[in-house]
């Protein structure tokens, strides 16, 4: 995702601080990215120069999860240059494990917008980092953040598999051709299938692939490439799976909403 990347060298170029379980002293949290939830009342009503803020509600600062299952994630902004908001997990040393997307929904009296999407962010060990929100100008530049401290921990169960991008909730740009990356552990004989539905679970594309772990059952990377052919702005879905070779259901899997094109 090229927005996310572009989003990636900003915050480096802003200096973020290093992330810690404690609690940062206010001279290296750069302003913009708050270290806990913010305060439930609402700015004051309009006085023609609208307080411009972007934050996350929930979940807390501090808080802690098992990275492949979903992370949900709320928030608020107001005054921001559109309604595009794009989440993320980054650990100390500033990189990136998952992202998600989400729109801000309508303005209330006050001119405050809310946003809700959902992310994971696989990680093998305990990792210590942020979850971030940002909104970009047109040039790709900052135009908001807001970020709280978090630990994504790695998944206690043997077999997951996750999609890692596109992010959930995202836009895939151009539809006709478009990379589908992921991870996966203890899939059998680490395959993974990986599909582009339509919003009601009709197969548009799909691709069959493995990844390759340096010890059995363990955890390894995939990717593949998709095309599909459908109207500019649809909604659909990306799903990776792992087949059962006795049959049923999968083994395990993941599902992604997106919109092919907007």
């Amino acid at each position: 995702m090229k927005k996310l990347l572009l989003v990636a060298v900003t915050l480096m170029m802003l200096g973020l601080a290093a992330c810690s379980t404690a609690t940062p002293t206010p001279e290296i949290e750069p302003p913009g990215v708050p270290t806990v939830s913010p305060p439930t009342a609402e700015p004051t009503p309009d006085d023609g120069n609208p307080a411009v803020f972007l934050a996350i509600i929930s979940p807390s600062n501090g808080t802690a999860w098992e990275s492949t299952d979903f992370l949900d994630v709320t928030g608020s902004a107001r005054a921001m240059p559109n309604d595009e908001v794009i989440v993320f997990f980054v650990d100390e040393g500033r990189n990136i494990y998952g992202s998600a997307c989400a729109d801000l929904g309508p303005a209330n009296a006050n001119n405050i917008k809310t946003y809700q999407t959902r992310m994971t962010a696989p990680v093998n060990t305990p990792t210590d980092g942020k979850v971030i929100a940002v909104v970009l100008n047109d040039d790709g530049s900052l135009g908001g953040s807001a970020g709280i401290f978090a630990t994504a921990n790695p998944d206690r169960n043997d077999q997951h598999i996750t999609i890692e991008e596109p992010g959930n909730r995202c836009v895939i740009t151009n539809p006709s051709s478009f990379t589908v990356e992921g991870s996966g552990q203890g899939a059998f004989e680490n395959s993974v299938v990986v599909q582009a539905q339509d919003a009601s679970g009709k197969v548009l594309a799909e691709q069959v692939t493995t990844y390759s772990s340096s010890d059995v059952g363990g955890p390894g990377a995939w990717s593949v490439t998709l095309n599909v052919n459908v109207a500019t702005g649809i909604e659909g879905r990306l799903v990776a799976f792992s087949q059962n070779p006795a049959g049923g259901s999968p083994l395990t899997s993941q599902t992604y909403t997106v919109f092919y094109g907007k």
